[in-house]
């Protein structure tokens, strides 16, 4: 047996909203918005994530796929 740590993982995989955005248009404009440090702090952790997931996906990185996010 052993020990089981659990590290909760944010995800916001921009996948999940092309029927709703062009994602690479929100993309951007959450890039600009975090360049002019105008994103609001509780919504900074989604915006990271957004992004984070945004350039695994344009690396061929699927982040909904097993070990996607371990370090």
């Amino acid at each position: 047996m052993g020990d089981w740590a659990v590290c909760p993982q944010p995800r916001l995989n921009p996948a999940w909203l092309e029927r709703y955005l062009d994602t690479e248009v929100c993309a951007q404009r959450l890039i600009d918005l975090r360049k002019s440090d105008t994103v609001p702090d509780i919504a900074r952790e989604a915006v990271d994530q957004f992004l984070k997931e945004f350039e695994m996906l344009k690396a061929g990185i699927n982040p909904d796929g097993v070990g996607a996010f371990d370090d």
